[in-house]
């Protein structure tokens, strides 16, 4: 059979969300985590692959962003990043962390050429995202400090977490 990529729709980057989880709980959360219902802190990993499938059969993507809350609070993270290096070729696949925790799984599966860990470097987390980029860097995976909190304003941690009030 004869597929045409011509005919499908260019995309230059998805999201993925996998979840509301997050350690933080920012003030002015983009996604509105703080405030999510309980049941919508992690998305069942197989929908969202079917979900992502779908949409990857219909159109040509240069990158997925998988995100959260915290993606890696997400104990199925694995699944996506087999499923997206197996079954599909072409994508360049970031994960967005905020940098306050370590993978729970083997941080081997992201040393691929097609990976990045992109590190936001929010103030309130000192340097936790430095530990957390050396700590993959050591195992072959790439990694980007993204200065995230810059300006100017006020950028605030809610809750716990030893965070507080810092200027951006």
């Amino acid at each position: 059979m004869f597929h045409n990529t011509l005919l499908k729709p260019q995309i230059p980057f998805i999201v993925v969300s996998v979840g509301r989880k997050c350690t933080l709980r920012c003030k002015n959360c983009g996604s509105m985590n703080p405030f999510a219902p309980k049941d919508t802190m992690t998305y069942n990993m197989q929908k969202t692959i079917r979900h992502l499938d779908i949409i990857l059969k219909h159109s040509l993507v240069e990158m997925i962003q998988i995100q959260g809350g915290e993606p890696f609070c997400h104990e199925q993270l694995p699944l996506l990043i087999q499923y997206l290096l197996e079954n599909r070729k072409d994508e360049k696949i970031m994960i967005a962390t905020n940098g306050t925790l370590m993978p729970k799984f083997d941080v081997s599966l992201l040393a691929h050429d097609r990976i990045e860990v992109r590190i936001s470097n929010y103030p309130v987390i000192g340097d936790k995202g430095e530990k957390l980029k050396a700590f993959l860097e050591a195992a072959g995976v790439y990694c980007t400090i993204y200065q995230f909190a810059k300006g100017k304003g006020v950028w605030t941690l809610r809750g716990g977490g030893g965070g507080g009030r810092t200027e951006r």
